[in-house]
């Protein structure tokens, strides 16, 4: 059983193998875009129509400065994969200062097309630059599984085969058990977030300390309880051999 979370679960003629982990010549971007134009009608560079500026977390916050902005978007430049699957897959980004101290990580967000009119935004907040960064990837990331078919709590069939009433522990959300589609999507965006933390360096380390036995964890998770179509169990694999890399990176830089 699966739960179509659009009209029709049309099929890509892609490798997918190839789509879920950041490939070399951008096939992985390109594989995407082609995605967002299937289910959205996207087009690239749209822009949120005149009113829709206060894309944010809300009460309690306030628009970053410049100074503030350019830093999270230096911590991104350090991993130029991630720069790269922003920028393509992200029409408009906001950025927020909380009126509260925080410590690492952020606050963010993310809309879909037809939520705005269009375009695809995001927002993150910039108390901590690593952690502003750490929004971009995290929110662009559930905008390809989206893309892809994938939602929080419905599949369109295209990769996942379970159905939404089969429930599990998320790798983030820990006040409920959650539908494979949410823990997919949980994994998935924290992926492109340790990626980020590996390629920051030292300065990111406390942040790689939370999130990759997130992501150990949450793999386990899924390689028990998903089922797969074959192209889901192509995605996955290629994720798979990504995150072996990742894991063993991010092992070696905390043990150091």
């Amino acid at each position: 059983m699966t739960v179509a979370a659009t009209s029709t679960a049309r099929a890509i003629a892609i490798d997918w193998s190839r789509v879920a982990a950041p490939q070399t010549d951008g096939y992985d971007r390109a594989a995407v875009r082609g995605a967002m134009r299937e289910r959205w009608g996207w087009e690239p560079n749209r822009q949120l129509p005149d009113g829709l500026g206060s894309f944010g977390p809300g009460c309690g916050y306030s628009q970053a400065t410049e100074v503030e902005i350019l830093a999270v978007l230096a911590a991104l430049d350090l991993w130029p994969d991630g720069r790269a699957m922003v920028a393509s897959t992200v029409d408009v980004a906001t950025y927020w200062r909380s009126t509260e101290p925080g410590g690492v990580g952020c606050s963010c967000g993310h809309w879909q097309p037809p939520e705005t009119g269009g375009a695809t935004v995001v927002f993150t907040t910039v108390g901590d630059p690593i952690g502003g960064a750490e929004g971009l990837v995290h929110e662009a990331g559930h905008l390809r599984l989206h893309a892809l078919g994938v939602d929080l709590e419905a599949h369109d069939g295209r990769l996942l085969a379970n159905a939404p009433d089969e429930l599990h522990v998320s790798p983030i959300r820990k006040d409920k058990l959650r539908p494979m589609s949410a823990v997919l999507q949980a994994q998935y965006s924290y992926v492109w977030v340790t990626a980020l933390d590996l390629a920051v360096g030292d300065a990111a380390t406390e942040h790689l300390s939370v999130n990759l036995p997130r992501v150990i964890t949450g793999r386990a998770t899924i390689e028990r309880g998903a089922r797969w179509t074959p192209a889901g169990a192509e995605w996955w694999g290629g994720l798979c051999r990504w995150m072996d890399d990742v894991f063993e990176d991010g092992r070696r830089r905390l043990s150091a």
